[in-house]
C-alpha cells in the first residue's frame, strides 16, 4: 500500500513539473498576436510576409492563393491555440483539486497532447499547401527565407 501511495506522489510531482515546463515553454513561445505588444508583432510579421512575397516574385494568382491560405490557416491555428490554452488551464485545475484524481489528470494530459499533435499536423498541412501554390524554385527560396527569419537577431533583407 505504501508503494502505491509513493507512486501516486511521484506521478503527481511529474505532472506538476510537466505542467510548469510546458507553461514556461508556451509563454516563451510568444503568442504573437496578444495585447498591444502583439499588435506591433503582427504588423512586423505582416511586413515580413509582404517582403517575402516580393522576393519570391509571385504571380497575382499565387499572391491571392497564399493570402487566402494564410487567412484560413491563421483561423485554424488561433482556434487550436485557444483550445490548448483551455486544456492547460483544465489540467492545472485538476492538479489543484482537493479530491485529486490521477486518472482524470492523465486523461486531460492525453487530450492536451492530442491537441498539440493536431497543431503539428496543421503546421505540416500549411507548408504542404504553400508547396502546392509555389513553383519548386519559389518554394526552395521560401523555405530559406523562413529559416533566415527564424534565426534570432537576423532579419530579411529589404
Amino acid at each position: 500500500m505504501k508503494t502505491h501511495k509513493q507512486l501516486h506522489i511521484i506521478l503527481f510531482i511529474g505532472m506538476v513539473i510537466t505542467l510548469i515546463i510546458s507553461s514556461i515553454a508556451y509563454a516563451s513561445s510568444g503568442r504573437p498576436f496578444d495585447g498591444d505588444e502583439g499588435d506591433s508583432k503582427k504588423a512586423r510579421w505582416e511586413e515580413n510576409i509582404s517582403e517575402m512575397y516580393k522576393q519570391l516574385g509571385l504571380t497575382p494568382l499565387q499572391d491571392k492563393q497564399l493570402k487566402d491560405h494564410r487567412e484560413r490557416h491563421r483561423s485554424q491555428m488561433d482556434t487550436l491555440h485557444k483550445e490548448i490554452k483551455a486544456k492547460r488551464e483544465q489540467l492545472g485545475d485538476e492538479l489543484q483539486k482537493k479530491d485529486f484524481n490521477i486518472h482524470r489528470v492523465q486523461q486531460v494530459h492525453d487530450e492536451l497532447k492530442s491537441l498539440k499533435a493536431r497543431m503539428e499536423d496543421y503546421r505540416l498541412e500549411g507548408i504542404l499547401e504553400v508547396r502546392k501554390i509555389l513553383t519548386p524554385e519559389q518554394f526552395s527560396k521560401f523555405m530559406k527565407l523562413k529559416k533566415d527569419q527564424a534565426v534570432p537577431g537576423r532579419h530579411m533583407a529589404h
